[in-house]
């Protein structure tokens, strides 16, 4: 069955809250996303201020933001994916709880 963004959204997140920093390629892996579609989505979450992108000894790697665990603390209690929060019909301030 395919995935919805949202759900390799929140797949993304999870992964770089639970492992860390990760190279885009280790991120591909663990997320079970190809290169392509995860570049896609890591933009996405960079413009959003969930990820930021770092420089670790000369290699790229992506880490999950403050931003971006107040997602994922705020999604555990929910069933729902991140689809409400990655789509912002939340608001800002719900986040900041």
């Amino acid at each position: 069955m395919r995935r919805s963004k949202q759900e390799i959204y929140a797949d993304i997140l999870k992964v770089l809250a639970f492992d860390g920093a990760s190279k885009p390629t280790q991120l591909a892996y663990k997320a079970k996303v190809n290169t392509h579609a995860l570049n896609q989505c890591l933009n996405y979450l960079c413009q959003q201020n969930l990820v930021e992108k770092r420089t670790m000894k000369k290699k790229l790697t992506y880490a999950i933001t403050k931003k971006g665990w107040r997602v994922i603390k705020s999604t555990e209690s929910k069933p729902s994916s991140l689809h409400p929060i990655v789509c912002y019909s939340l608001k800002t301030s719900d986040l900041l709880k």
